[in-house]
């Protein structure tokens, strides 16, 4: 599994290598069905575009260009969201309009930016976590889901467990470094 975005982008420019691409959608297209969700879409609808996003995003990733340069990349793919769920409401729109009735002005709120940051942040959060369960299978990862995630007591995880309360605490802090560094490794020094 590809640790690092930037890797991970230069190597899905080669449309051939599926390993890179299986990693992208895995990360990206929960971000783009949940963004469109969000938005108000039917799971059908956000489906459908977060599908289109993925195809958009495979015609167009050989000419994109990555800079550690913050937001480069998280606006571009935005951009595409956004513009495939424009693209779906306006059609809905214009299904259902009477002639006349289309004034042709989009929203100018900042509610889909703010969207965008909350799903671009909780589904990388999302991503390291089905990491963390990869590599911490089993008892440890359950330790951690159930006092970090869960926010169980830590008298409670251990008799739960059959472990001390202070291997609970040393589980959680172990586990939370790893998350960090997986973060690091995501988005290298900056979140971009």
């Amino acid at each position: 599994m590809e640790t690092t975005r930037a890797t991970l982008l230069q190597r899905v420019k080669d449309r051939s290598d599926d390993s890179a691409w299986r990693d992208f959608n895995r990360m990206y297209f929960p971000l783009l069905y949940r963004y469109a969700r969000a938005r108000g879409l039917s799971p059908q609808d956000a489906e459908d575009v977060a599908q289109q996003c993925m195809q958009a995003i495979s015609r167009s990733i050989a000419d994109f260009e990555y800079s550690a340069t913050r937001g480069k990349f998280r606006n571009w793919l935005k951009t595409i969201a956004d513009h495939k769920v424009t693209d779906l409401l306006r059609k809905r729109r214009e299904m259902l309009a009477q002639p006349g009735e289309l004034d042709g002005s989009g929203s100018s709120s900042s509610e889909p930016d703010r969207l965008w940051e909350r799903q671009w942040d909780k589904e990388h959060l999302r991503y390291c976590l089905e990491r963390l369960r990869e590599e911490w299978a089993g008892k440890s990862y359950q330790c951690f889901y159930l006092f970090a995630l869960q926010q169980k007591s830590a008298a409670e995880v251990a008799r739960l467990l059959g472990i001390s309360e202070n291997q609970v605490w040393v589980t959680k802090h172990r586990m939370l470094a790893r998350l960090q560094a997986m973060m690091k490794d995501l988005f290298g020094a900056e979140d971009d």
